[in-house]
């Protein structure tokens, strides 16, 4: 496998609010502003009469001074639920989140620093896999000839294009629903939790240029993805 980018990463934490909120509540425009300002965001929620409080507040196009050099902030995302930070990879993305929830406390009263907090990754990456990944994968193999024969008419071959596992995350999900409300979107929904496999379009098949996701951090999912491929290859040997 060769490893050709990060599309991004999102570092996400889900808690109870009653955990994290300010004892003496906080004023929305107030967050807004501070992280506004803190991390110099083109794009932030709108505040003003009439608007009333928010369920989700969303910030992009921002900056974090770090020091090992500025880390560019894809967008943050405050859910009644949680907080997730995007940006070009998990670890970037942690960084960002790490920084936003101390200054949330120190600056706004949050109790981020004491909460029980749950971890959420999805990591992107694109990478091309080896022709014997793709080619001589048995199950792989077995279904493209059956579907050769099926659906192609003019000479074309039929090629993997995406493929997908995950979670039975049903108990999970209704869990989330009963605590946060259904009206109410969730942390969870802007954090996939399927491993997925699929081409990358509009890149020619012959280069199996393909972009995956995963439920996890940047680094584990690069060994997880030269893994898989080993594993595979090394199972059509035998």
């Amino acid at each position: 496998m060769r490893f050709i980018a990060s599309a991004l990463g999102i570092s996400a934490v889900r808690f109870s609010a009653d955990d994290v909120l300010p004892e003496r509540g906080v004023l929305q425009r107030e967050l807004i502003a501070r992280v506004t300002e803190r991390y110099a965001f083109h794009v932030s929620p709108p505040v003003g009469p009439g608007l009333g409080l928010q369920q989700v507040l969303i910030f992009q196009s921002g900056v974090l001074g770090h020091t090992s050099g500025p880390i560019p902030i894809i967008q943050l995302s405050i859910f009644p639920d949680g907080i997730a930070a995007i940006a070009k990879d998990t670890d970037l993305a942690e960084a960002v989140l790490n920084d936003v929830m101390a200054e949330c406390d120190s600056a706004v009263g949050y109790r981020y620093g004491v909460a029980q907090l749950e971890s959420l990754y999805l990591s992107q990456l694109v990478v091309e896999f080896s022709a014997e990944f793709i080619e001589r994968t048995a199950a792989f193999q077995i279904i493209r000839n059956t579907l050769d024969g099926s659906l192609c008419n003019d000479r074309r071959e039929v090629h993997l294009k995406r493929l997908v596992f995950g979670l039975d995350l049903a108990n999970e999900t209704q869990m989330a629903i009963q605590q946060v409300g259904i009206q109410l979107p969730g942390v969870v929904t802007l954090v996939p939790r399927d491993f997925v496999i699929e081409r990358r379009m509009p890149e020619p098949m012959e280069r199996n240029r393909f972009f995956c996701a995963a439920p996890i951090r940047t680094k584990e999912h690069r060994v997880l993805l030269e893994t898989i491929e080993r594993d595979v290859v090394a199972s059509n040997a035998n």
